[in-house]
């Protein structure tokens, strides 16, 4: 729950300190004792102390640099976009499924061009397909 006023939060330099020294004492690992401080910091810095109050695309920052929605208004995308979004989905992962959705109904519609009878290059241990030679008389 945020706290009410600027005056009753901690210094986050303080919250940092006071974490990683309390992650040590703990006998936590470096890599995790550095990452829970990090994340008490960044939580007294908005001043939130309750863990569900942020959620982890406002630790990480976007991880997946925002992309344009497809090209040429697609109906598809704008379709899943809004189920996505409409069923609580993280914007993110809203848009990367509705560009899935996008692409493969792209591909069912485009038809494929066939797959070619007689292969591009011969392969040395592939039989040819030549007349069989005559058979020699016996002697």
């Amino acid at each position: 729950m945020p706290l009410s006023s600027p005056a009753e939060r901690d210094d986050p330099e303080e919250v940092y300190r006071r974490v990683l020294e309390a992650q040590r004492a703990a006998g936590a690992d470096p890599l995790v004792a550095e990452a829970r401080a990090r994340t008490a910091r960044l939580r007294a810095r908005v001043g939130a102390n309750d863990p569900g109050a942020l959620a982890p695309s406002d630790l990480l920052g976007p991880l997946i640099p925002p992309e344009q929605p497809m090209p040429g208004g697609d109906e598809v995308y704008e379709r899943v976009l809004a189920e996505q979004l409409g069923a609580g989905a993280v914007r993110t992962i809203a848009e990367a499924r509705a560009r899935e959705a996008s692409v493969r109904e792209r591909r069912r519609r485009s038809p494929r061009p066939p797959t070619p009878v007689t292969p591009r290059r011969t392969v040395p241990s592939a039989p040819k397909q030549e007349r069989p030679p005559e058979p020699q008389p016996s002697g």
